[in-house]
């Protein structure tokens, strides 16, 4: 009878332990894909925050230019003609 008792305490044990392990592992995996996908958001606003940065400095440059000046620099010497 002991023999039976200590089978099936094992077997319950097994079972409780294999049932922890996989929601541990399952709740690890869908924090890490949630960690994941936090990441790829902030690089993406990162880029378009740089992206929107980039694109205003090139429409001022273009304004700048278009009003006649090159944004405080001067003109590139002429070159003598031969």
């Amino acid at each position: 009878m002991e023999f039976v008792t200590l089978i099936l305490g094992l077997a319950l044990g097994a079972a409780v332990g294999i049932s922890a392990l996989y929601f541990y592992q399952n709740s690890r995996g869908t924090s890490r894909i949630q960690e994941a996908e936090e990441a790829a958001r902030s690089k993406i606003d990162e880029a378009e925050k740089r992206a929107r940065q980039i694109e205003r400095e090139a429409k001022d440059e273009l304004k700048r230019e278009r009003e006649g000046g090159r944004g405080g620099q001067r003109p590139p010497p002429r070159r003598p003609e031969p």
